[in-house]
């Protein structure tokens, strides 16, 4: 195990908080919105980032929430037409709760899952998946549930709302 793996398993085991008050802004894609925000541990910031991305531009509710420490070390993706392939990778055993072959709809790429691809620094694709639990359904619940599996402490934080559609179609 790599000291970086180390460092990561204390940040997503840690009790944190998200810090400041952050806000929808507009994504890095067409009519993607970015809700960004720092996390803290003992009132400290940390190395962790929670980051939302909403498409309110599809048809159906679509969102991803990742958490990132200078790569994404999780991440949920939620939508009807969500896909992953899941693949043998090269000097990496494949999780014994992964399944290999395609998985149809929401899905997370969790850091245990994944903590084996880690080198020299966090992979830069999660290359593992499994389903997202079946009773784990729509945007709010999905945030708490992602924040309470990774130890970001909810409490006095309102859950964000998915921005509304911005355009007429």
């Amino acid at each position: 195990m790599t000291q970086l793996v180390e460092v990561i398993d204390d940040l997503v085991s840690a009790t944190k908080k998200i810090a400041g008050a952050p806000d929808w802004q507009p994504g890095p894609r067409s009519g993607q919105q970015r809700w960004l925000a720092s996390l803290s541990i003992r009132g400290k910031v940390c190395e962790l980032t929670l980051i939302v991305d909403a498409y309110p531009r599809e048809p159906s509710l679509k969102f991803t929430i990742s958490l990132v420490c200078g790569a994404a070390v999780a991440r949920l993706d939620y939508g009807d037409l969500e896909m992953h392939f899941n693949h043998v990778v090269p000097r990496c055993s494949t999780p014994s709760n992964v399944k290999l072959g395609w998985l149809d709809g929401s899905h997370i790429h969790g850091w245990t899952e994944n903590r084996g691809l880690v080198r020299a620094e966090p992979p830069k694709e999660l290359e593992f998946a499994i389903p997202l639990p079946s009773h784990i359904q729509g945007f709010a619940n999905c945030f708490r549930w992602f924040c309470g599996e990774h130890n970001i402490n909810l409490d006095g934080v309102d859950v964000p709302s998915i921005p509304p559609k911005d355009t007429l179609l």
